[in-house]
Formats: C-alpha cells, sequence, structure tokens
C-alpha cells in the first residue's frame, strides 16, 4: 500500500480553498474545487472526489495519511517567551512582543487573531536547546538557551487552518480520516532535510539545514524553510516576478532577500543553516538562470554549503518524498504521522488531533456510561432513604415500648424529664438479679470416701499411722511406719491398686528411723542409760496423691 498525500490550495488568505492535488508515490491527480458559492459546498465536493481516489485498501481511520496545507495565510515570526507552553507562545505572541521592547499588533495577531479559524504553535521546541542561543545572551542579559525563568526567543507559526478544518469534518463525515496535517513548510522540512527522522542525539542532527524552492505559476512564490532532524525553525514566502508559461522570473534580487531575512532570523535565533538545499524549476531566459540563482544564494550565504537541484514542480516533488518517506518509516516500523500529530514541531498539532466521528462516539459512549452510573446511584440513594426510614420506624417503635414499659411502673418519685430511661436501666438490672440462675457453690471432693479407703488401708497392727491429711484442692498426704522396707513396698501397692479411688498418681518416700521397740515398758526400764542401746530400725513412708476426678459441682448455692 502506497501512502497519499493530500494538498490544499487555498485564496484569500488561506480561507477559500481552490484545488485539491492527490500525490502518492507514482501517482499525481488533481482536482479544482467548483465554483458553489458556499465553502461547505466546495469542501464536500473535494471530499468525495478524495474518498473516490484513495485507495481501498487504506484504513479507514487513516485512509488520507498527510493533509498539507499551502502556504497561503502562513506567517513565521520570533517571540520572547519566558516557556515553550503553546498556550504562553499564544499569550506571548497575540500581546504584540514579537521582539524585545517592541509593542503594538504584531503580524501573528493578524494572522491567528481568532483561534477558532487558525492556528498559532511554537517552532523548534525539541531542537531549541540544542543550539538556540548556547552561551549567547539577548538585550535583557539572560540566557537564551531558556532555562528556568529566563526569556528565549523562538519562531512561532500562524495561519488559517479553516479549509483544512472543513476538509478534515467532511471527509469524517464519509468514514474517512486523516492521519496528520501539516504545511507546506513542514512538509519541505521532511522531505528535503538529509537529516530528517534522525534523534535530536545524533551528529547529523546538530546541523540546520535550510531549505529554498520557487513555486511556478500565475504567480509564483518562493518558500524557504530552517529544519533540524527534520523539524521545522523557522519559514517564510516571498513573491517572484512571473514570467512566460508560468515559469518564475528570478533575479540576483530574490537571493539577496532570502539573505537578508535570513541574517535577521540568525540574529535572533542564535543560529544559522551550515547546508543549503535550493529546488527551482527552469526559470525564464530574461530573468538570471536557475544556476546563477543557486551561486547566488551561495555568495550571499558563504558559510553554507549549496545543493542545487532542477525540478519542473518542485511542490509535487516535495509531496511525493513526504509519501516516501511514510512507506519507507512504515516499513521500519513506525507510524510516522502519529509522530508528526504528537510532535507539535512536526506538523499543525491542533489540526492533526481535530475531533473525529471516533471521538464523538467516544464522548457519547462516556456520557451513556455516566447516565447509567448516575442512574445506578439514584437507585441506591433511594434503596438507602427508604432503608433509613425502615430504621427510623423501628426506632421509634423501640421509643414506644420503653415508654409504655416505664409507664406501668411504680416509682417512688417520677422520672425527671430526659433521664427516663436511667430508672427503666435501673429497674431492668433488678428484674435481672431476680431471675437470675442461683450461684454455683465451691465445688467439692469424695473426702470422707477417701478417707475410709485409706483408713481400710494402713489401719493394721503392724502399721504405725502417724499422720493423714486431705485437701480438695491438694490430694491426701498420708505418713506410717512400718517394720521393714518390703512391709513398706507392699503397703505402696495397696494403695495404688484400690478400685473405684479419686486419687490417683500415688508417689512414696522411705526413710529409716529409730523407735522403741513396743515392749520397752515390760522390761521395767532395764536401758535407762540414754544411749541408743535398744533402739529399733523402722522405715518411715510417706505416701502423697493427687485428685485423679474432676471436681463435682456443689448442688447448693446463694442467690441474689
Amino acid at each position: 500500500m502506497s501512502a497519499r498525500v493530500a494538498y490544499l490550495e487555498r485564496g484569500e488568505r488561506g480561507v477559500v480553498a481552490r484545488r485539491v492535488r492527490l500525490v502518492g508515490q507514482r501517482s499525481d491527480e488533481v482536482f479544482e474545487l467548483p465554483a458553489s458559492g458556499s465553502d461547505q459546498l466546495d469542501i464536500s465536493a473535494a471530499a468525495l472526489w478524495l474518498g473516490e481516489h484513495l485507495p481501498k485498501d487504506s484504513p479507514r481511520e487513516r485512509a488520507l495519511d498527510l493533509l498539507c496545507l499551502d502556504g497561503e495565510g502562513l506567517a513565521c515570526a520570533w517571540v520572547n517567551t519566558p516557556s515553550a507552553d503553546a498556550s504562553v507562545v499564544r499569550a506571548m505572541a497575540l500581546s504584540g512582543l514579537t521582539a524585545e521592547g517592541e509593542g503594538g499588533a504584531s503580524v501573528l495577531g493578524v494572522y491567528a487573531g481568532n483561534p477558532m479559524e487558525s492556528t498559532l504553535q511554537p517552532l523548534g521546541v525539541d531542537a531549541a536547546g540544542a543550539g538556540a542561543g548556547a552561551g549567547k545572551r539577548n538585550k535583557s542579559g539572560t540566557d537564551g538557551s531558556g532555562g528556568a525563568g529566563a526569556r528565549r526567543r523562538m519562531g512561532v507559526l500562524a495561519g488559517s487552518d479553516l479549509a483544512g478544518r472543513l476538509l478534515v469534518d467532511a471527509l469524517d463525515a464519509r468514514g474517512l480520516g486523516v492521519g496528520a496535517a501539516c504545511s507546506l513548510w513542514h512538509a519541505l522540512a521532511r522531505a528535503w532535510d538529509p537529516a530528517a527522522g534522525t534523534s535530536p542525539g545524533e551528529a547529523a542532527a546538530t546541523i540546520t539545514t535550510g531549505v529554498v524552492i520557487v513555486e511556478p505559476g500565475a504567480m509564483p512564490r518562493l518558500h524557504w524553510v530552517w529544519s533540524r532532524h527534520g523539524e521545522l525553525l523557522a519559514g517564510g514566502c516571498a513573491r517572484v516576478t512571473p514570467g512566460s508559461a508560468g515559469a518564475p522570473r528570478l533575479h540576483a534580487a530574490d537571493a539577496a532577500r532570502v539573505s537578508a531575512e535570513w541574517l535577521a532570523w540568525a540574529a535572533q535565533l542564535g543560529l544559522s543553516p551550515s547546508r543549503v538545499i535550493v529546488v527551482v524549476p527552469e526559470a525564464d531566459p530574461e530573468g538570471v538562470s536557475t544556476a546563477e540563482f543557486g551561486a547566488g544564494i551561495g555568495r550571499a550565504w558563504p558559510s553554507a554549503a549549496v545543493d542545487l537541484a532542477v525540478d519542473p514542480d518542485p511542490i509535487g516533488a516535495t509531496l511525493a518524498r513526504c509519501a516516501t518517506a511514510i512507506d519507507a518509516a512504515r516499513e521500519g516500523g513506525r507510524e510516522p504521522t502519529e509522530e508528526m500529530s504528537t510532535r507539535g514541531t512536526g506538523g499543525l498539532s491542533a489540526l492533526s488531533a481535530r475531533p473525529g466521528r471516533q471521538h464523538r462516539r467516544l464522548h457519547l459512549w462516556g456520557a451513556g456510561a455516566i447516565a447509567a452510573l448516575a442512574a445506578a446511584l439514584g437507585v441506591g440513594a433511594y434503596r438507602v432513604g427508604q432503608h433509613a426510614a425502615e430504621l427510623k420506624s423501628q426506632a421509634a417503635a423501640v421509643e414506644r415500648s420503653w415508654r409504655d414499659e416505664l409507664s406501668t411502673l411504680r416509682l417512688p418519685a417520677p422520672p425527671v424529664p430526659g433521664m427516663e430511661l436511667d430508672y427503666l436501666n435501673e429497674e431492668i438490672s433488678k428484674r435481672e438479679r431476680e431471675l437470675s440462675p442461683p450461684e454455683a457453690g465451691e465445688a467439692t471432693m469424695p473426702l470422707r470416701e477417701e478417707l475410709e479407703t485409706i483408713s481400710l488401708v494402713v489401719g493394721l497392727e503392724d502399721v504405725e499411722l502417724t499422720e493423714l491429711t486431705m485437701s480438695p484442692t491438694l490430694g491426701a498426704k498420708v505418713v506410717v511406719t512400718v517394720s521393714d522396707l518390703a512391709r513398706a513396698e507392699d503397703l505402696y501397692d495397696a494403695l495404688t491398686r484400690v478400685g473405684g479411688s479419686a486419687l490417683g498418681a500415688w508417689t512414696r518416700q522411705f526413710n529409716e528411723v529409730k523407735t522403741a521397740p513396743a515392749n520397752a515398758g515390760a522390761n521395767g526400764g532395764a536401758n535407762t542409760g540414754g544411749g541408743s542401746a535398744g533402739l529399733v530400725s523402722r522405715v518411715q513412708c510417706t505416701f502423697t496423691a493427687k485428685w485423679a476426678v474432676p471436681a463435682k459441682p456443689s448442688t447448693g448455692g446463694k442467690t441474689s
């Protein structure tokens, strides 16, 4: 698929459309707009003709790759501005301050006074810091590099784009989109600058290129632009004397006039072209020849290398080179029309981003979504209101119920107004205490049963009970004295084997003790020496146990 570029020729300072030219790599067709007396009808006819001649396999959203406006009604001037923001530049340009200390109505205000039918945008924003005023100070003494708070001079393009807007709208009404829009000066920078498409960081992009073309015809014109890596920095246009058969009649004064204008721009922007490309048709024999005109440009600007190309149709060659560049960029995986529409210096950004059918559809869908959300919020608010009303009625019912309950009580004194709930809370607490279940008593353990069981085990003749302690929390402790260790072991086994006992985890501790024999009194005190002679060795056993069953709650208790 080959890219298509439409060239719109206008009259009366860019307001009236005259002719539409559709150019591709290998195609060039022209449509003369009929003189219907209505701009809208003229543009509709042009849109219909374009729709019939555009490639059928083009995407509908960008059926026309590039719309180029001619130089009619365009002007370029420098402006002192503290910022490159478009709104700030517009304010400074329309205020008439095209140069330091100047006032009054500027040429930009004349060409772009009404934003509804004209465009105004700064030029060279991307390349301004590379060489515009680097190390150079302007009249106010501030650095021209565009630092924070510094004022710098930059080129500003202004002109009418009303016919272009009408054509874009007419194409959009037929479902055809425009990829990007630019002026003839933008197209010259894109088509003839050898560094077009390079990034600002590359070495070749630091070279400023000047392009000069001569447009043949009944009213021939000379167009010039300055560019850096294909981005427009400044531009201008001048009339040329017409010759025979539409050929321009060139003079040495034309080259001198271009040089004088370039000197003014170089003084303002702090840069100048290092390379000049001149594209002209065969000149009228009564004037200077094409070669002499190119040599005159070289003599007027000796610091630049001049390349001269002769083409019978410089405008057509420019448009064809733009179409070729678009196709080459797409083969490399880029979409140049999107780049031109997003970068302010690549084209007419306001015209490239003009809202169309898709934007209106998006707005309609957005409005529908907002309306649906508003309806949903309304339904939600209605339901919340209903729920709030229900809660309010429930609260009123609760208030009536406790007031009715309060009226049935016999109080010693009438309640103070506003403190009825305090009286009611006291009555509720009193009633809760009356109806509460009895409190559980302390937990009990089967002390008596276990005491009887232990007594049966230790109540033997050869067992001397020294201590028996039982506690409902700690368990039991038994201290006895037996004759020997074997008897102590038998006694421990007997305690641990008691069936149905609530005590468990018995432990034992054996100690040897000396005691008098059981018949010591019958001997009549034979051993009265007070020594250890006659004492008998016995075993003292200490048995302890813990409760093995949980405590049983008391069946009784106190009530409030």
